[in-house]
């Protein structure tokens, strides 16, 4: 009798370490691949952490507040996708990563973004906090030159929206070219 103890003890305590081992393993998993996380100021002077977004899709663009074309139209078809998630699109985070931190200060931020969506996150920093985050993004910028006298500096740059699903991962990359239907798809299945 007490060998069949014995056995039914070593049986359950090889089963609580498997067990223990699968937890172990699929704890490691949730926690590879994740989007390179990030500490940065938002439009309202706060830290911002994209760790913190965790529960939520997040779309990340990067661009500047004086950009004539790409970065407009971009954001307006990310505001779009948005709203055309109806209830759903509320627990979507759109971030506007400068390549512009000179100009792009916090105020200037929010007031940029306000005109495409006031809950859209405007982050920026110092050339030091960004770099690592155009690196872990492979976000290309390059100021052009000047062609105009008193014609403010424009950008070439990365046009390619990350969207992180809600556990914190890479989803997909979108295009800032693709139509907002495209984005509203990436952006629910993500969710």
């Amino acid at each position: 009798m007490r060998n069949a103890h014995l056995l039914v003890l070593g049986a359950a305590g090889a089963a609580l370490i498997l067990g223990l081992a699968v937890w172990g393993a699929a704890q490691l998993r949730a926690h590879q691949n994740l989007a390179y996380d990030f500490r940065l100021t938002d439009q309202s002077g706060e830290p911002f952490r994209l760790s913190d977004e965790r529960g939520h899709a997040v779309a990340i663009f990067f661009g500047y507040t004086r950009c004539p074309d790409v970065c407009p139209a971009t954001l307006a078809h990310l505001a779009s996708a948005r709203r055309s998630l109806g209830p759903a699109g509320e627990a979507t985070r759109i971030i506007f990563v400068t390549v512009d931190p000179h100009h792009d200060t916090p105020r200037v931020l929010k007031e940029y973004l306000a005109h495409f969506d006031p809950t859209f996150v405007g982050v920026t920093g110092t050339q030091e906090e960004l770099a690592p985050v155009y690196r872990a993004y492979h976000v290309w910028y390059q100021k052009l030159p000047q062609t105009q006298a008193g014609r403010e500096a424009l950008e070439a740059h990365t046009a390619t929206v990350w969207i992180v699903d809600r556990d914190g991962h890479p989803a997909v990359f979108a295009d800032s070219n693709d139509a907002t239907p495209v984005l509203a798809r990436d952006l629910r299945e993500a969710s």
